[in-house]
């Protein structure tokens, strides 16, 4: 199966212009948006 175990986000998080809890946040948020995986059922 195709996919990512381990996400690096570092500059995303640490180098957010309005601190590390807004680059935390703007993070969560950009995760939540994205539609669910298809469920493969065999």
């Amino acid at each position: 199966e195709a996919g990512a175990s381990c996400l690096v986000a570092g500059s995303a998080v640490f180098g957010h212009p309005d601190g590390v809890a807004a680059g935390v946040k703007a993070l969560r948020d950009a995760i939540d948006a994205q539609p669910p995986a298809p469920v493969h059922r065999s």
